[in-house]
This record gives structure tokens, sequence and C-alpha cells, in this order.
């Protein structure tokens, strides 16, 4: 599946991306990378702002790759030294596009949020340049995801379930918002990541109660591994409440969440479902899963996906994160079947020529 990418080739696809993005002539391009992040990449984009006439700045952040486990420093977002430095920040600030390029990404920082508040934007690239071709955005993509974007923001209640026994229902909350991502931004106060193709949003947290069964096959991320035996999770009112079974896969999931000693990290924070057909649900038996942030599997056609942990926007700050997209869910919106047994089958969002 993976296959080298030249410079050039990397220029060329970075400059297609700003473009996309609606950087102008002279407008700012920031770009934000640490010790981790991929080799080349910050030159390629800063060649590419440059290729579209844009002003292109750097900020080097003295950090490697970082994990979150717990019992190791903290300290909070290293990037969160920005808020401290006027100057710095204000670059950051206003029309212009922010392109973090980090290993473990802004976010779930306070950085992202006051960028995302001046009305700057914002495009997090952080995936293998094959990847990023496979998947590079498509006008075709943003409307379907626009269009789930409209469902989740005109429903009520979504129900999930599964062969494999999940049960759970939601109901939706206008006060909270909503994202489309679909691997650009040219919107003011907007971030995405580049690439993927989902919606997801953030329910009434006291309503997501029920049963979800993660089977054979569905994935965690971090740390980028599939079960191999089903684990049952219980949740009650918008927190897990009992981890049961899976093997070795069960064991890590119960000893990592406990490890926080933070009750945050047993929250559910954001729902949502894949759209984009180019994702591959086994790409991560062809990459280092260290390599990865794994936009794949969580953007791949027909998946549903929950996460835990933070919620930037109630104020919960938690390092204790998990994505986890599952297949052969039936998806329901008030009534309304949206994916059928991990298939889409809404006619707005199924990929044109059949289900997928």
């Amino acid at each position: 599946m993976q296959h080298e990418v030249t410079r050039n080739d990397l220029v060329e696809l970075f400059y297609r991306e700003l473009l996309l993005c609606g950087v102008q002539p002279s407008q700012h391009v920031t770009i934000i990378h640490d010790l981790a992040t991929f080799a080349g990449y910050p030159e390629a984009m800063e060649q590419a702002a440059e290729r579209a006439g844009a002003l292109a700045y750097r900020i080097a952040l003295p950090i490697g790759r970082r994990y979150p486990i717990a019992g190791l420093p903290e300290g909070g977002h290293m990037a969160e030294s920005i808020l401290s430095q006027p100057e710095a920040l204000s670059q950051l600030q206003g029309e212009g596009l922010v392109v973090d390029m980090t290993w473990e990404g802004l976010v779930h920082s306070q950085v992202r949020s006051a960028i995302l508040r001046s009305g700057g934007r914002m495009i997090w690239v952080r995936e293998p340049a094959d990847i990023l071709q496979r998947m590079f955005p498509r006008p075709a993509l943003r409307a379907r995801c626009e269009r789930a974007l409209d469902l989740v923001r005109a429903g009520h209640r979504l129900r999930v379930t599964s062969a494999a026994g999940t049960e759970l229902e939601v109901r939706l909350s206008q006060e909270m918002p909503a994202l489309a991502q679909y691997g650009y931004t040219d919107t003011e106060g907007r971030w995405d990541h580049f690439a993927g193709g989902f919606v997801a949003f953030y329910p009434e947290e006291s309503s997501i109660s029920g049963r979800v069964v993660l089977d054979v096959g569905d994935i965690l991320l971090p740390p980028n591994v599939y079960v191999d035996q089903p684990i049952r999770v219980e949740i009650r009112q918008g927190w897990i409440e009992g981890i049961y079974g899976g093997g070795v896969i069960g064991e890590w999931m119960r000893q990592y969440l406990a490890s926080w000693k933070d009750r945050n990290a047993y929250a559910v924070s954001h729902v949502g479902w894949g759209l984009d057909e180019t994702a591959r649900w086994e790409a991560l038996a062809f990459y280092d899963r260290s390599a990865i942030v794994g936009q794949d599997c969580r953007a791949f056609a027909g998946n549903f996906m929950w996460s835990t942990g933070p919620n930037v926007h109630r104020g919960r700050f938690t390092p204790a994160h998990l994505d986890i997209p599952m297949r052969g869910c039936t998806v329901e919106l008030d009534g309304q079947t949206l994916i059928q047994d991990g298939r889409l089958v809404h006619p707005d969002l199924r990929v044109e020529g059949g289900a997928m």
C-alpha cells in the first residue's frame, strides 16, 4: 500500500492543499512543527506557501514524540507556552492559515481555541505523504460531509446498534458544535485535518447511555490496534461505567483509563461516522503504527466512531483520549437509517455508484 513520494511531489501536494484552503497572495501561512515532524514537511510546506504568494513563517517547538501515557511528566501541551508570548500568539491569530505539523497536534489544546476564536483557520498535517495523496480532498467528499452535518444539526436522537450487541442512544444538543471534516479549511474560525472525511458531534452528555460492544476488527486509536476479542463497554449518562472482556486489548483499555486516576478519562466525548471512500480500514497493517495518526481508520466509509476524554467546549481537558472506529454498525437518526450494518445507505451520504 505504501509508496515513495518525491520532494517535488510533496511540494505540489501541499500547494494544492493550500489552494483548497483559500490561501491568497500576501496572506500569512504559519507552520508549527517540532522535533518529531516528518522530515522535509516544514520546508516543503514553506516552499508551497511561497509558490502561492503567501508569507510563510515557521515556529519550531523543542519537543519530540510524546505519548499520552499516565505517569510521565505532562505539564500541558508544549505549545501552550505560546499563550504567554503575545507576539507569537498574534502571528497565529487573524485571517491567515496555521499549519500544525506537530507530532501530537494542537487539536485539544487551548492554543487551537485561541486561534479559532480570533477568526484564524487551522489545518493539521500529520500523515505520511502517500496517505495524503490517496485521500486528497475532493469536492464530492465535502458535499457529502456537509450534508451529514446538516442532518446532525437538524436531528434529535441517534440510535446505534450492531449484531455484536451494541445498543446505544444519544440525544443531539443544538448547543454543542458539530464538525464536518473533509480535509481542508477555507472558512474563518475553522479547523480540519489533512486528510479524511467524517462528521463528528458532541451529544447531550447526560443522554449517552447503553452498551457498546467492540467486535473483532474494531479499532482503538491510540494505540492503533485492532480488537481481537469482543469488548463490552457499559455507558451511563455520558460516563463509562464498566469495560468487560476483550483479552489483552480489553485489559489494556481498562488499565489505560484507570492509570490516569482522572474521572474525565471515562467521559464520552464526540461521536460520528466515516464518509471517505478512499480511506482504508486495513491501513494499520501496512504502516508503522507509531508513524500514523490513523485518519484512514477514522474516516473509512460507513464506520461509527465514538471517543473518550476531552471536550474543549465543556472546558474538559484531559490527555486520556481514545478514538474508537467500529465496523458493522447500524446508525439511525430520528428513525431514519443512515448506515446499515456498516454500509452508507442514506442517498445523500452514499458514495456515487453504490452503497459503501
